[in-house]
């Protein structure tokens, strides 16, 4: 099963660049377990909290690591008060 990493750790604060508040780019991403017959990755990122709000998702070629700001759709996160999940896939 495709997996996706991102420098956000569990229960812990979203580094302020990329939110709102700092420089608004997106987080580097590590893509492992991709199925051999895949051609290109749609990478979202989507809060669930948020009524499913998303901010990213694109279609890119086949890569096993972004890097940092490769996003320029990217919307920053813009957590309110109280606890926020992050999805990507």
């Amino acid at each position: 099963m495709l997996k996706v990493k991102s420098v956000f750790k569990n229960n812990s604060k979203i580094p302020v660049k990329y939110t709102v508040d700092g420089r608004g780019i997106s987080p580097p991403l590590l893509i492992t377990n991709i199925p051999m017959e895949s051609r290109n990755l749609t990478v979202s990122i989507y809060d669930p909290d948020a009524n499913n709000f998303v901010h990213l998702n694109q279609t890119i070629p086949l890569v096993s690591s972004i890097p940092e700001g490769y996003f320029l759709n990217y919307i920053p996160l813009n957590p309110p008060e109280g606890t926020h999940e992050y999805i990507f896939r």
